[in-house]
């Protein structure tokens, strides 16, 4: 009884309530995405998965979240037994579903249900990140500021409980790579990169920025970067001996020519990007600044992805993969807030105006299938007497002026390792 008092007593504490009313918050807005949005992605992942969790047959991609989400919905199959009703071979004949296969999902009376148990692996991997972020901190000061940008961080609510993407498993493991490097631990922070180079071939982008900060030696960053590595290539291989996809040629490829020298923006830019040049000039700086500290090390990181979200090839999705850091940065830094919130505004208007309602009100077709489908580009409507482009470009200009006011505050800030 004494005991219960104490705890009691300790979550009435303002400190702690307050971060339990953010916790709350945060669960609230996701719990209320996750059953009345979706993307055709999630639905075609779940599709492959269905074809293990339903008839035994693996034909995933070779990516982490799919190969692990195919034991949790063959777990969960009697939830989720409506699925191989819906999801009729007529509507994936090209390995993706079609706008009839879409339309029936969102049209069906169980389409809620299913939706919050696919979703449902997203929210525990997310609470997961929450748990190791607050470990991270040890004041409160930098607690809070964490918790409160965890709980309405728009690019998480977007990406993975709107959209449904399986962005949240290569974040849980970046961030367990970045919690392993602040401890010092140089083994589990490489092998966790290397968990979320699984899961996304962009994290490549923060293996040197790892190797760099734990190397004394060329010997030591030559293991580093095979460690880094080798997680990859053993599930690769993994997946591949079981039947699924290879990770492989996306690794060495596809998506790595994509990342590193396309500076193209959805279909209307084809030019070659700027963003090796800035990348390596990024590294080299963090080479030779020789005080190196962990701190110094998540800055030096985000600013690469940074210039990454401003030069490189670009996906509505794709902003999202800088949340490891961003935590960080607003728990350390408050200054840090105007820029951010200028950038997520910048960035949802840009995609908003340039790939039109398929990325925002059409998400919302499982709440209401006969209004949220029907429903054109807000912004596009509201500026019609302006071309496109041009606004495209406007947008797309901010976006990029408060990602590079961002890395400047952030180079300021690399030797700060008290709370601002």
């Amino acid at each position: 009884m004494i005991a219960l008092k104490k705890v009691i007593a300790k979550i009435f504490e303002p400190k702690l309530r307050l971060v339990l009313i953010w916790i709350l918050v945060g669960l609230l807005i996701r719990m209320l995405l996750m059953p009345l949005t979706t993307h055709a992605d999630l639905l075609s992942a779940t599709w492959r998965e269905s074809l293990y969790a339903f008839g035994g047959n693996f034909r995933i991609s070779g990516a982490v979240p799919e190969f692990l989400l195919c034991f949790y919905l063959k777990a969960v199959s009697p939830l989720t037994r409506e699925l191989p009703g819906l999801f009729k071979p007529e509507f994936f004949t090209t390995g993706s579903i079609n706008p009839n296969g879409y339309n029936l999902f969102v049209n069906s009376v169980h389409s809620a249900r299913l939706l919050f148990v696919l979703k449902f692996p997203f929210l525990l991997t997310d609470l997961l990140l929450l748990f190791f972020a607050w470990k991270l901190f040890p004041d409160w000061t930098r607690k809070l500021r964490m918790v409160a940008f965890w709980a309405l961080c728009p690019l998480t609510l977007y990406s993975v409980y709107i959209w449904g993407r399986y962005e949240i498993f290569g974040l849980l493991f970046t961030f367990l790579a970045l919690y392993f490097a602040y401890r010092n631990k140089s083994f589990w922070s490489l092998i966790f990169i290397g968990l979320a180079l699984a899961c996304r071939t962009s994290y490549l982008l923060i293996l040197p920025f790892l190797v760099i900060y734990f190397s004394k030696n060329w010997k030591e960053a030559i293991k580093y970067s095979i460690s880094g590595l080798l997680p990859v290539l053993l599930i690769s291989q993994l997946i591949s001996f079981l039947g699924g996809g290879s990770l492989l040629p996306d690794l060495t490829l596809g998506d790595s020519y994509k990342l590193f020298f396309s500076g193209q923006i959805g279909s209307g830019f084809t030019t070659t990007s700027i963003f090796p040049v800035l990348y390596l000039l990024v590294l080299i700086l963090f080479y030779y600044d020789k005080k190196r500290s962990f701190f110094k090390f998540s800055n030096y990181s985000a600013i690469a992805f940074l210039t990454y979200l401003s030069f490189g090839y670009f996906n509505p999705h794709y902003p999202v993969w800088i949340m490891p850091f961003l935590i960080i940065i607003f728990a350390q830094n408050r200054k840090t807030l105007l820029p951010m919130l200028g950038l997520f505004v910048s960035y949802f208007l840009f995609i908003e105006i340039y790939y039109g309602a398929a990325v925002s009100w059409t998400l919302f077709s499982p709440l209401d299938p006969s209004l949220f489908p029907n429903m054109s580009s807000l912004a596009a409507n509201h500026l019609l007497n302006i071309d496109r482009y041009l606004v495209v470009s406007i947008f797309h200009t901010l976006l990029v002026i408060f990602a590079g006011l961002l890395a400047f505050i952030l180079y300021k800030s690399r030797n700060e390792t008290k709370p601002t």
